[in-house]
């Protein structure tokens, strides 16, 4: 079979065309390559900002709990038991300071300043 001027035109034609193809599709392929990167490290930055913000929300719930076991009814209640027998010793106390200061001034008004040598 012979080849005329015709067959090899319209094979180098597919040839460069092929050629054409596969120069675009490596071009298209290295920019996909690129775009993908680019989304990996975005997907990558937006992980570590959602381990961050899981990381403040647990820090605040933590908080949350502490705070609110501070005010449950239970442990107020234990501090205002804690603090009417405080206020109930206290008071005990400054009555007896108060008994104990009016003693001191019958000691003192029995005494009559002098006092006389000792030989």
């Amino acid at each position: 079979m012979e080849l005329g001027v015709r067959e090899l035109l319209t094979i180098a034609t597919v040839i460069g065309g092929i050629a054409a193809t596969w120069g675009l599709v490596r071009s298209q392929l290295g920019r996909a390559v690129q775009d993908l990167l680019k989304v990996t490290q975005e997907i990558q930055n937006l992980e570590s900002k959602t381990e961050n913000y899981i990381a403040s929300q647990e820090v605040l719930e933590s908080k949350v709990k502490v705070i609110s076991d501070i005010l449950s009814p239970n442990n107020l209640e234990k501090r205002s038991r804690e603090l009417e027998y405080l206020v109930g010793r206290v008071e005990k106390l400054d009555d007896l300071f108060k008994y104990a200061m009016s003693e001191v001034d019958k000691l003192k008004s029995m005494h009559n300043g002098k006092h006389p040598p000792v030989n």
